[in-house]
């Protein structure tokens, strides 16, 4: 099962391993289920921190009860190799236990790796599992959007109530590391970073046009709403016709239908060219299969 963390998450934890180079850094790793939403820096208390951690007890007690009365739930803990690699050693062996935590291992130069702790694997203790990244910080939407496109792929299975499996119609259970979930995760990621910038410029002409007085300044605003709205809606419209199952569109849909979603996806600021050769042949239209 994969766990998903924001870019600027993953970042925070990076950069504390960076800024102690000699010694083990740790922390928790809070969130729900899969998501890792955010991190708590914690003292290394081991007796011999250059070689071993030892997460604050007290730390971890009070993240705990945090849990308990609404908060964000312990889901794992991170530290660092300063000179060895992301590996678990035979040390971190002898304190997994049994309760599949995450365990995120990172070094000084950046490389990190994701486990989980359980009864076998490396040690007889680690699992490896992938770390899916997204560039957008709206870990929790994403993560819901997974859950959605697993049901409807998964024959409109019900999630489970721990959050780790779907159940499906046949009774049988279907992982979030199954291959379908991981792109169902990575398409959600890039959907929403391409939409981040025109909805982000469009935002920020809404400011210039709150503190801005000059006229033509004004109307300089407007051409940029203008263009944010009108790449905003291009882009909606093209990922509707390439993924949306919802389009009423059937088994085929007309080329034109077609051609007017990709040129205003790639073509309508005049820097691509688009040769396009289905179309109209004898006062019919071609038709396009939208199976996947």
């Amino acid at each position: 099962m994969p766990a998903i963390i924001s870019r600027a998450l993953l970042d925070r934890i990076l950069a504390h391993a960076a800024a102690e180079p000699r010694r083990e850094v740790c922390g928790l790793l809070l969130g729900s289920g899969a998501r890792i939403l955010d991190a708590r820096e914690t003292a290394n208390v081991a007796a011999d921190p250059a070689s071993r951690f030892e997460i604050d007890p007290q730390a971890l007690i009070a993240a705990r009860r945090a849990g308990r009365v609404g908060g964000h739930q312990v889901v794992g803990h991170y530290h660092s190799h300063p000179q060895g690699s992301v590996s678990p050693s035979p040390c971190d062996a002898e304190m997994a236990d049994e309760r599949g935590l995450f365990w995120l291992i990172c070094d000084v130069q950046g490389r990190h790796a994701l486990w989980r702790s359980g009864t076998t694997g490396l040690h007889g203790r680690f699992g490896e599992d992938r770390l899916i990244v997204t560039d957008t910080g709206d870990v929790a939407c994403i993560d819901d959007a997974v859950t959605a496109i697993g049901r409807h792929m998964g024959n409109a299975g019900s999630p489970s109530p721990e959050g780790g499996a779907f159940g499906m119609s046949d009774g049988t259970m279907a992982k979030r590391g199954d291959d379908t979930l991981d792109f169902a995760a990575l398409l959600c990621s890039r959907l929403c970073h391409d939409l981040l910038s025109p909805v982000g410029a469009f935002n920020n002409g809404l400011e210039l046009m709150a503190d801005e007085t000059d006229p033509e300044m004004r109307e300089r605003c407007l051409d940029l709403l203008a263009e944010s709205a009108r790449a905003s809606a291009a882009k909606l419209k093209f990922f509707r016709l390439a993924f949306g199952s919802a389009g009423g569109y059937g088994d085929t849909i007309g080329a034109d239908e077609a051609r007017q979603a990709i040129e205003g996806m790639f073509a309508s600021a005049g820097r691509v060219s688009i040769g396009w050769l289905a179309g109209w042949t004898s006062g019919r239209p071609r038709f396009c299969s939208t199976s996947r």
